[in-house]
């Protein structure tokens, strides 16, 4: 009797109650190095940094429908045509001229309503281990700089002028996180990093 007693209550290895040598799965600790597969620090960093691509697109949005008459006078004075429009009759004299306005909120919308979407999708497939949608995302990122100098060199508004360095510097980001060496060893230029730390 008292051998079976003993034998329901002896401490196993785990330091719990319970038959004697049997052992309680350990549980894996808290902070320590991720699993061997999973998305090492630097893609998580580019895809986060893609959703705040994200936030500043649906801000660029947000910016032209709130000043969309502001974009329209930036635009007018660089613009002969529209620039003598506008000095005889003023902004509305431009909606009755032969002068083509530019949609700058049609434009926002749609560009938001493709990139966001199709953004989504890479960040994914990239988690998915989708070595190619590296290359293609920067070449996109170096388009964005670009465009982001362009736009800036362009003198817009300052709320403008703002988003459009935020989406050259997470253009920036964005690169160098894609070509952080764990990040090309995780998309498969070393199959044996799997075996190694995993994730950084």
């Amino acid at each position: 009797m008292d051998d079976h007693q003993n034998l329901r209550t002896t401490p196993g290895p785990t330091g719990g109650a319970g038959p004697a040598g049997a052992a309680r799965p350990a549980r894996p600790a808290r902070g320590g190095p991720a699993a061997p597969g999973a998305a090492p620090r630097a893609v998580r960093v580019a895809s986060a940094t893609m959703g705040a691509q994200g936030l500043v697109l649906a801000a660029l949005v947000v910016a032209t429908i709130a000043w969309e008459q502001l974009l329209v006078e930036t635009w007018a004075a660089g613009d002969p045509a529209a620039s003598a429009v506008v000095a005889q009759g003023g902004l509305d004299a431009l909606a009755d001229s032969p002068v083509a306005v530019p949609g700058f909120v049609p434009v926002a919308i749609v560009t938001f309503l493709t990139l966001v979407p199709l953004g989504a999708v890479l960040a994914a497939m990239l988690r998915h281990r989708a070595a190619w949608v590296r290359s293609w995302l920067s070449v996109t990122s170096m388009a964005g700089m670009v465009f982001a100098g362009l736009a800036l060199r362009a003198g817009p508004p300052a709320v403008f002028g703002a988003l459009a360095a935020l989406a050259g510097l997470s253009c920036v980001v964005l690169l160098l996180a894609l070509w952080h060496p764990t990040a090309s060893r995780w998309l498969g230029r070393s199959p044996s990093y799997d075996a190694g730390r995993g994730g950084a």
